[in-house]
This record gives C-alpha cells, sequence and structure tokens, in this order.
C-alpha cells in the first residue's frame, strides 16, 4: 500500500474514538450548540494528589474515599451491596452501598477479642451467604450478609490456606481445599453444615489455588502443581533463591492457566512471572519485574502486580509475549495499598470517569446511516442499544487507608483507533482470543465493529483486491453489512445501511479513494458473491438479505447487459427477479426473449400475455394460454381471457386446427365460445369460422352466414368473371331446342362443375343452400337470399340456381308464377315450362316456340307441347286459340295425327248433344200436352 493511500486513509480520523486516556488534561468540550459547559470535576482531578498514573487502559474509579487512617488493612472482598476488610490487628469492617456509590460503615468488629492477629484472607462461599476467614492459622466460618461468626460451627485450627475448588447447583453446596501441615482436605459446606469429602497425603503447603482437581502449591520454597485425582506431583520452580523465605504468590490467570512468582537472591532483585497450565508448560511468555512484588492479581489476559505499598504495574500476557502497559504510583506520605480480585464483579459505577468512557464506547459502535435517510428515531435507538447493553465492569480492586478503589479497563473497542496496516493482524488476533460460544449483545457489536474494521484496513492495505479479499467480506457477511464494500465501488445499493459512527469517516475516505482501480473485474466479484449466496440458505442468517442480494444481483445484471452477456434468470432469486424485471421494462423494454424469462421466472402470466401480444405471434399466445391454463389467475379467467381468444381469432387467417385449440382452450377454461361470436366484429371472417365450427344457433347466426356466404359468391363471381362464363352457357342452352333437354338449373350445375374457377362460387352456393335447408326449408331465410341476390344477379340465375331443385315446394312462395314462367320461357326450359302452362298463356307459349326458328324445329316443339298437354285441347276455345297462333303456311301434316282425334271428339260430342238437345225438347213437348189436358179435365 503506497504511503499517500496510508495518510489519506489516517486524515480526519473520527475523533470519537480517540482511546480515552486518564491525565489531567482530560476535559469536556462543547455541547451540541456550541456552548461551553463548565468544566468537570474528574476523579483523576479528585485524586491527582493521591495516584500518579500513566496514560494507559486502565482508569480509576473510587467506591470509598478514605478509611478509618489508624488501621492498616490486609483483605478485603465483596458481596451484593456489601464490602469487607480485614486489618493487620485483627478488625473487620463491613461497609453497605446505601445508594450506588454512597457506602456506609455498618460494623467495626474485632476476628478475635483476645489477640490482635492479622487477617489473612476471605473466602466468601456467595451462594450459601457464608464466607470463610482466615486468620492465625485458623478457619472460621461467617454468615453473610452481615459479616458475624456462624453460630454453634467450630473454628478449623492449623490451615494454612483455603481456595474454592466448584459450587453444585443442585446440591447447593461448595467444595472447597484446606492445607494442612499434614494434609489437603476437601470439605462441602452448605448453609447448615460442613461434611468432609476426602483427605489427600500432601504436607507442608503453605499457599496453593486450584483449577477442580488441579492444584498450584508452594511447598517450602518450591512450587509444585498438585493432580489430586492421581496424586501425581510435578516440581516446578523455586520460590526464591533467597535464604529468607519469600511469601509465595499463585493465581489464577483465565481457566485454564496459573500465574506463579518465582524471586532471586533478596525481594530488591528481578523476579520472574509465569503463566503455567495444568501440565506444568510455561505459557503466553515470561514477565520479567524490578522486584519481588507484594502481591498480584489477574484477570486474563492482564496481570496486575503490587510491586510494593506505593506501586502498581499492569502487563498484558498474550500470544506467548509479556507487554507492560501502565504504571500507578500512590502518593500517599505514609503509602499502604494493596490489590484485590472481589468476588463481586463491579458494574454500574455512576462515575464521571465511568460515564465518559460509555459516551465514548457509544460513539464509536452506535450505528448511523451511510446510505438512505437520517432517521432521528433510529439514531437515539442505536445510541440508546448501546448505552443499555454496555457496562463497564471489573473485579479488580486496590484498597489501603486512603481509601476502595475499583482499577476498570477501558473497553477494548476504544484501543483500535489506528488504520495502520499492522492493526490487521492485531485485530485479527484479538477476535482470536475472545472468541467463545456465546456473547453478550455488547460483546457481538464489538466483534461486529472490529471485523468491519478488519475488512476495510484489508481493502486499503491490500495491492489488489482479489477473490480472496471478496471471500473475507462474504465470510463475514451475518456480521458485516456487505452493501459496505459495494458503497465503496460507488454501486447502486438497495435498503438503508448503516455502519459504526466510529467507523464513518473512514468509510467515506477510502470511497474517495477510488478503489476500483484495485479491483481488475468488478463483475468477475459481483458474480463470486452471487455464486456464494446461492449456495446454501442465508436468509436467515443475514440481516436485510433481501435488499443485499438485489444490491448485489441488480449491479451484476447492469454488468452483464452492459457486456451483452447471455443472462441465466436461474442464477437470481425472486426478490432479485423483480428489481431486475423493472430495469428491464424501464430501459431494455425491446429485450422481449429477457421479459419472457423474467416473466416466466417470476409467474408473472398476464405480463407475459401482454408482452406475446406486443410481439403480435397469436399463435405463441394460444400456446401460453394452453400451457398455463391451470397457472392462471382466477380473475383473469373470468374477465380478461376471452378478449385474449378475441386477439387470437383477429388473426386475418384463422386455420380450422388453430380454432380447435381455441375451442378446447375455451371448454378447458369453462367458457362459452358463443361469447365470442358477438365481438369478432373485427374480423368477420374469424367470425364465420367460429359460427360454422360450432354451427349457428339462432336465426341471428344464419343471418350473419347469408350475409357473408353472399358477399363472398359476389366478390367470387366477379374475380372470376363466371357471369360472362355463365352468359355462354345459357346462350347454348337457349339455342338448344332438343325439347327434353335437361332443366336450365341442372344445366348450369353440370358446366360450372366441369369449370375450377367455379368451385369456390358452387361451395358458397351450397353453403346457402344447406343453411336454408336446416330441417325444413326456412322461407324466411330464402326471401333473405332472394332479396340480397337481387343486387347482383343477372337474368336471376343465381336465384334459379339457389331455389332449385331444393326448394321447389318453396318456389312458387317465393316467386309468382308469371316471373317463374317468365324465366323458363326465357331460357327455352320447355320441360320447366309446362309446369306453369295455362289455357291463357298456351297460345304464348306457342308464338313463342314458332318464333325460335324457321323449319321443322319449332313444330315438332309445338307438336311435343301439344302432344304432352292435350288436355288443354280439349276446350274448343283453346283449340281455336292454338289454332289461330299457327301460321297459315305451316305444314299442316305433322298436326294431324294428334288433332284429327281432337277434332272427331268434338264432332261427337257435338252430335251427341244435338240429339240430346232433340229428346229433351221431345219431352218438354209431352209435359206440356199432358199439363194441358190435365186442366181441361179440371
Amino acid at each position: 500500500m503506497d504511503q499517500d493511500h496510508i495518510d489519506r486513509a489516517n486524515e480526519d480520523i473520527p475523533q470519537d474514538i480517540e482511546p480515552v486516556e486518564i491525565n489531567e488534561d482530560v476535559e469536556v468540550t462543547g455541547n451540541e450548540d456550541g456552548e461551553e459547559p463548565k468544566k468537570e470535576d474528574t476523579i483523576q482531578e479528585k485524586m491527582k494528589d493521591i495516584f500518579s498514573i500513566e496514560n494507559g487502559p486502565f482508569n480509576i474509579h473510587q467506591l470509598i474515599h478514605s478509611l478509618p487512617a489508624e488501621l492498616d488493612y490486609t483483605a478485603f472482598d465483596a458481596y451484593n451491596q456489601n464490602l469487607y476488610l480485614g486489618s493487620t490487628t485483627g478488625d473487620l469492617l463491613h461497609y453497605f452501598e446505601l445508594e450506588q456509590n454512597n457506602y456506609m460503615l455498618v460494623s467495626q468488629t474485632k476476628f478475635n477479642s483476645d489477640f490482635n492477629y492479622p487477617i489473612d484472607k476471605f473466602q466468601l462461599l456467595p451462594k450459601i451467604e457464608r464466607a470463610f476467614i482466615l486468620s492465625n492459622n485458623t478457619l472460621t466460618l461467617f454468615l453473610l450478609p452481615e459479616f458475624a461468626p456462624s453460630p454453634n460451627v467450630s473454628s478449623i485450627p492449623n490451615v494454612s490456606d483455603i481456595n474454592l475448588r466448584s459450587y453444585s447447583v443442585r446440591s447447593k453446596t461448595y467444595k472447597i481445599y484446606i492445607y494442612l501441615d499434614d494434609r489437603i482436605e476437601e470439605l462441602k459446606v452448605s448453609q447448615s453444615t460442613i461434611t468432609r469429602v476426602r483427605k489427600y497425603d500432601f504436607k507442608m503447603i503453605n499457599k496453593a489455588i486450584s483449577l477442580d482437581n488441579i492444584i498450584m502449591s508452594s511447598k517450602l520454597n518450591n512450587y509444585e502443581l498438585i493432580n489430586a485425582k492421581s496424586s501425581e506431583v510435578i516440581p516446578l520452580f523455586r520460590v526464591s533463591e533467597s535464604e529468607e523465605p519469600f511469601e509465595p504468590i499463585i493465581t489464577n490467570f483465565g481457566t485454564e492457566d496459573f500465574i506463579v512468582v518465582s524471586g532471586g537472591i533478596s525481594k530488591e532483585s528481578n523476579s520472574m512471572v509465569f503463566a503455567i497450565n495444568s501440565k506444568g508448560e510455561i505459557t503466553n511468555g515470561t514477565t520479567i519485574l524490578d522486584k519481588y512484588p507484594n502481591n498480584i492479581i489477574a484477570s486474563y489476559p492482564y496481570v496486575v502486580t503490587q510491586l510494593s505499598d506505593s506501586e502498581i504495574q499492569i502487563y498484558k500476557l498474550s500470544l506467548g509475549e509479556s507487554i507492560k502497559l501502565q504504571d500507578i504510583k500512590f502518593n500517599h506520605k505514609e503509602p499502604k495499598l494493596n490489590i484485590a480480585n472481589t468476588i463481586k464483579e463491579f458494574s454500574n459505577f455512576n462515575t464521571s470517569e465511568s460515564n465518559k468512557v460509555k459516551e465514548s464506547v457509544v460513539n464509536v459502535l452506535s450505528l448511523v446511516p451511510l446510505v438512505g435517510e437520517n432517521d432521528e428515531l433510529r439514531l437515539s435507538a442505536e445510541k440508546r442499544f448501546v448505552e443499555q447493553n454496555f457496562t463497564l465492569r471489573t473485579s479488580l480492586t486496590m484498597y489501603g487507608n486512603c481509601g476502595i478503589y475499583l482499577l476498570a479497563k477501558n473497553p477494548d473497542i476504544l484501543e483500535f483507533d489506528k488504520f495502520d496496516e499492522v492493526e490487521i493482524p492485531r485485530i485479527k488476533a484479538y477476535l482470536r482470543e475472545t472468541r467463545k460460544h456465546e456473547y453478550s449483545k455488547y460483546e457481538q457489536l464489538e466483534r461486529n465493529y472490529l471485523i468491519t474494521l478488519r475488512l476495510l484496513l484489508i481493502m486499503l492495505h491490500c495491492e489488489k483486491i482479489t477473490d480472496n479479499e471478496i471471500n473475507k467480506w462474504f465470510n463475514s457477511s451475518e456480521k458485516v453489512d456487505l452493501r459496505i464494500l459495494f458503497y465503496l465501488f460507488d454501486l447502486k445499493i438497495f435498503g438503508n445501511v448503516w455502519v459504526n459512527t466510529g467507523l464513518l469517516k473512514f468509510v467515506h475516505n477510502l470511497k474517495a479513494l477510488k478503489l476500483t482501480h484495485k479491483c481488475d473485474n468488478l463483475k468477475l466479484m459481483l458474480a463470486l458473491l452471487n455464486k456464494s449466496l446461492g449456495e446454501g440458505n442465508h436468509g436467515d442468517r443475514i440481516n436485510d438479505y433481501s435488499n443485499i442480494r438485489k444490491t448485489i444481483d441488480v449491479n451484476l445484471f447492469e454488468y452483464m447487459i452492459k457486456d451483452e452477456d447471455p443472462i441465466n434468470v436461474e442464477m437470481f432469486p425472486k426478490v432479485s427477479l423483480e428489481e431486475i424485471l423493472k430495469i428491464t421494462e424501464q430501459e431494455h423494454e425491446n429485450n422481449y426473449e429477457l421479459l419472457e424469462l423474467l416473466y416466466a421466472k417470476l409467474k408473472k402470466y398476464t405480463h407475459s400475455i401482454l408482452l406475446i401480444k406486443k410481439t403480435g405471434n397469436s399463435d405463441d399466445l394460444l400456446s401460453f394460454l394452453s400451457n398455463n391454463l391451470d397457472n392462471l389467475p382466477t380473475e383473469y379467467k373470468s374477465i380478461s381471457m376471452i378478449n385474449d381468444i378475441l386477439y387470437i381469432l383477429e388473426s386475418p387467417e384463422v386455420s380450422e386446427p388453430t380454432l380447435r385449440r381455441v375451442l378446447k382452450l375455451m371448454s378447458s377454461a369453462r367458457l362459452d365460445p358463443r361469447e365470442l361470436i358477438p365481438k369478432l366484429d373485427h374480423n368477420i371472417e374469424g367470425k364465420i369460422k367460429l359460427i360454422e365450427f360450432l354451427g349457428p344457433e339462432n336465426s341471428n347466426d344464419k343471418k350473419i352466414l347469408i350475409s357473408y356466404y353472399l358477399s363472398k359468391l359476389q366478390s367470387t363471381i366477379t374475380a372470376n368473371n363466371i357471369w360472362e362464363l355463365m352468359g355462354t352457357f345459357t346462350s347454348e342452352y337457349t339455342k338448344d331446342l332438343n325439347y327434353y333437354k335437361s332443366s336450365i338449373v341442372d344445366y348450369l350445375l353440370i358446366k360450372l362443375k366441369h369449370e375450377q374457377c367455379c368451385e369456390e362460387m358452387l361451395s358458397t352456393l351450397g353453403n346457402i343452400k344447406n343453411l336454408c335447408h336446416d330441417g325444413d326449408s326456412d322461407a324466411a331465410l330464402l326471401s333473405l337470399v332472394l332479396e340480397n341476390l337481387q343486387t347482383f344477379d343477372i337474368g336471376n340465375l343465381l336465384s334459379l340456381l339457389v331455389l332449385l331443385p331444393e326448394f321447389k315446394t318453396k318456389f312458387n312462395e317465393l316467386l309468382t308464377k308469371e316471373k317463374i314462367f317468365d324465366l323458363f320461357m326465357s331460357y327455352n326450359d320447355f320441360v320447366s315450362i309446362e309446369t306453369y302452362l295455362t289455357a291463357k298463356n298456351i297460345s304464348e307459349v306457342l308464338e313463342h316456340y314458332l318464333s325460335l326458328s324457321k323449319g321443322i324445329e319449332p313444330i315438332t316443339l309445338v307438336v311435343t307441347l301439344l302432344k304432352r298437354n292435350r288436355s288443354l285441347l280439349n276446350d274448343r276455345e283453346v283449340l281455336k286459340k292454338v289454332l289461330k297462333v299457327i301460321p297459315e303456311d305451316y305444314p299442316f301434316g305433322p298436326l294431324t295425327s294428334f288433332l284429327f282425334p281432337i277434332f272427331k271428339d268434338i264432332e261427337d260430342n257435338k252430335r251427341s248433344l244435338e240429339l240430346e238437345k232433340a229428346l229433351l225438347k221431345s219431352e218438354i213437348s209431352l209435359y206440356t200436352e199432358l199439363l194441358s189436358n190435365f186442366d181441361d179435365v179440371n
């Protein structure tokens, strides 16, 4: 990393995360309104005449300003709101906390009123409200919290030391070791009894500390590690090299190690502090002190050494090395200072200095918006969350005739206030050292902060941002918001991103460095994160997972679109696809293929339908509807689907297979296909095909078909010049004087069927006739057909072709006999004329036949007509008309054969009539004569 980048990253370091140091220059800066507040009297200022404190991680917080000056104090411990002190003269002092940080001396008694032996040790048993006090090798049980001897319990003599082994929640008993001259005894202590559990044959132990069944002890002038279970003894160091015995110093160091001190030839010569594990091995390095200390207490990884009555030194033992952190000196005229690690862990000690520490922690860990709006309510809540979960705790204390003081270490988080490269391994080491199975809310806050800081430092100091660096971010994604990384690259961010206040300026400075030059391919970085998040279930473990996924996937998508890469929608989850779809619809609306894939993946079926309609492919739309019918919304199927089916049928050419598919679809969707008929006004072809396929249901359907067929008939005839062809055929027919030729209709049908250009016309005529003959013939439809035919029919040929022969019975109803007669006459349809031949028009027919040509043909026509209609000639008047019509110059021979019998019949009839007439006259005459004779008689 070049120095310019380091300098830029370090400039404007947030002042909030400056280390809290104890010195005389500390003061409170102006408030938010810019007003200068009063200068607070800090603990350091109050105690500046008592202590000289080097800058370092530990602060001093006062509990009691002074103790009875006439006593020298040798023991101290605390339980709930109670403080207990022992003196060199056997005095026992009990202080009680009336209110926070306000203690009152409630009792001062003698351990033994007969002697002034010093109090050597307190061993509090808080869970059963008891305490052992060791004085003059005598162990006595006391009551808590009143700090009075337990009645009816004898003291135990000849005890050199005591310590806890364990506590049983089930039986509510403590197990303790007591060390006598000739043995170690294990006792079980409850509120009511003391029971000897077992004894161990280890002699002359004068001081010891245990971790379960492992005991670190001093015997004579040597340290030994004892396994009480196996009776194994591991000899260790000498307590000192001096002839004069030194007081052995042993304490616990964490949950697995012990601290012991080995001196030189005198107390003023150097001594060595060792951390020893349960196997007797040295761990965490060796600390060399200037002299043999009075006492040592420890709170892993910190060791507090009392070098003398007036000086304390603090060390950190970690990772195989020992580092001196701080020196504290007691400036009292008659210095007498002791240290103790109490059973009670003090917290929430409301002092000016502790409040400043809390404020600094809040200003480092509380979250503020990096991306998004300033939410004042959340800002307050974030600060409050840190305040509520942060507690300054300590069990390290200093006491003497100058008072009782807490020795509290500043939170570790305040020590990580630099941005140099060396901070990266330092943070990693700290995170490893403090790793455990469960974390408090504050501890998790602290770890998340440090993990984020480490990742940012890696971004600052690495030469290149590779997969390795990106994987570090991914592996921390449950603790760190990945969007901070994307913010550094100035990518599109979704959702609100909050970052610790202590990192805000650093993040802004990093972004200003334009880190993109370190990353050769941002698209590959995004693809790596996309793939990593896609493997496994991360949604439940990553906060605001949906917006993080969208941030990654949308930026990756935009890079892929820009580079024209193929888009595989399967690589994106639904939450991202929704946003990708919005972008595609807004910025890439013509990318139909991508839109189709997105709609299909998101099951946006109605959107897919609109897209298919936009492309104009009705067959694709029909396939889509058929394939996705079960998935379509109910509302769509009941309201909009019919319109989309209409869209399909609006195609200029709807094939029969397509129509079958449409009807099958509608059947599956439980839609009535007849609903389409009145709506297909813009596609008459589709409407006709649908009615044809379904069959006309009512007269309206038939009228629609009739109208269409007639229109089609007219256009077909015109397009194929069929009128000219039919004119030729009718001319040929009319000139043919063969009386027994086929009817004009049959003739035309035969001729037209042999003409390819007439196929469609005949098919249409057939459709019309079939429609009008659906069951019984429909006179109303036939009338409609004839009425419309009149607009373009020539010579009534189409009318004849429609009506005959199927509607012969309706013929006379639809056309007058005179008009029909005239039609057949005009086309010389001889046989058909006979149907309408009468006494009135026979002469007209004969005249027409005789006018057709010269020669025998007209005579033949006349003879054939008269022969076939002989009954008409029985009427003399008709016969007269016939004879009048026949020209005089026409040969009479062909007529004789059938006229003579007619004439003969007429003559015979005449004679018969005359005879009948004569007979009638005779009868009348006879009747008249008879009547006359009858009158004469009367």
